[in-house]
């Protein structure tokens, strides 16, 4: 975008929000419901409505919606975002069986994929994907970005604050945030005034709902916030009130409120699902056994409660949120995508729609975008 290029984005639709628009120099439009999101990408991949563009970046698997699978029906070079091995959040989420079906259907997606080239946030996913049969040279770390413009003006000392721990995420069963609840009823025994806050996008109605009859039911139900939809804004204004982030999830592919959170001073504790990259173990935050309730209280209370720690832990997670400011491409990233372009118009898949694509690029004279 910063080098001239036209960027845009297709995704799913939400309550409030315009069908097109463009954020930030991004052309934004927002296609259907998440669990529909796929067919309606479908239809366009296979009218040529990616033809236009030189590359499609596309998640390869994600939540409740079904693959995109750009890289059969595109007919265009594609690079897929690869998070985490799945199977974990569709077993915490449905159950073994969910958990068996995620591996076949990630088995098959990984033989799709074999010849294309990913992009994937953590080291972990990097050898778990080269351990399932991907080329390592066709795997690329890259690792998400907080925008500075959408970031907080500074932090907030720790007499500032409340005794708060957020919780943020979308509104699905894998994220756990009941477990938080948990987790502020033990901590409320030792620390009567402590808060929870929960803020997240309303993706499962079903488990929102049950979420919200969760803290109804709760005997602290006065010391709990649930919001919905919340704008960065609103998020960073939250955060710089709050001692602590929590993240419940059993595994996550990076854990992005991890440096949002940091860039307001706020360390996590999290579980042993959470990479290494976002969280520093003992200078930005520290992790516990999943499931372990009492010790995220315990760990949440000595934060809340001792000072000289919890700055410790504040301006270590601040310094290494910092590291996640957006700062541009990466020169290795933009020859990584480069390199899947001009692989793709030499050996790309010969079906109807690449080769009508090549066909008018030939009768356009176009070149490819390194040259």
């Amino acid at each position: 975008m910063r080098a001239g290029h036209t960027v845009r984005l297709w995704c799913c639709s939400s309550p409030g929000l315009p069908p097109v628009e463009t954020r930030e120099g991004v052309e934004v439009e927002r296609l259907a419901p998440t669990r529909l999101l796929a067919p309606f990408v479908w239809v366009r991949f296979l009218i040529g409505r990616a033809a236009p563009y030189d590359l499609v970046v596309e998640e390869v698997i994600g939540g409740e919606r079904t693959p995109f699978l750009g890289i059969l029906l595109a007919g265009r070079p594609c690079v897929g975002m690869w998070y985490q091995d799945n199977r974990p959040l569709f077993r915490a989420a449905y159950g073994p069986a969910a958990a068996r079906l995620a591996g076949v259907v990630q088995s098959i997606l990984v033989r799709v994929y074999r010849a294309g080239f990913l992009l994937t946030p953590s080291e972990r996913t990097r050898a778990w994907l080269i351990g399932s049969g991907i080329s390592a040279d066709h795997i690329a770390i890259h690792q998400p970005k907080v925008l500075a413009l959408k970031g907080p003006d500074g932090s907030r000392p720790f007499g500032q604050r409340r005794n708060r721990f957020i919780c943020l995420g979308n509104f699905r069963p894998y994220k756990r945030f009941d477990e938080a609840v948990s987790v502020l009823e033990a901590l409320r025994a030792e620390l009567p005034d402590a808060e929870l806050v929960m803020m997240g996008r309303k993706d499962d109605p079903s488990y929102l709902a049950s979420l919200e009859r969760r803290v109804r039911d709760s005997k602290w139900s006065a010391g709990i916030e649930l919001r919905t939809n919340v704008s960065d804004a609103e998020k960073f204004d939250t955060l710089l009130t709050a001692k602590a982030l929590t993240i419940h999830s059993p595994i996550e592919g990076f854990g992005w409120t991890i440096p949002e959170a940091g860039l307001c001073g706020v360390p996590t504790v999290a579980n042993e699902g959470t990479p290494p990259e976002p969280l520093e173990e003992g200078v930005s935050g520290v992790r516990v056994r999943s499931g372990d309730v009492g010790a995220y209280a315990r760990t949440l209370k000595e934060w809340m409660t001792d000072e000289l720690l919890w700055k410790r832990f504040s301006d270590g997670a601040l310094r290494r949120a910092r590291r996640f400011l957006d700062s541009g491409l990466r020169p290795e990233i933009d020859a990584f995508l480069r390199r899947t372009v001009r692989e793709w118009r030499r050996r790309g898949p010969a079906t109807p729609a690449t080769e009508e694509a090549r066909n008018a690029e030939a009768s356009s004279g176009a070149s490819p975008p390194d040259e």
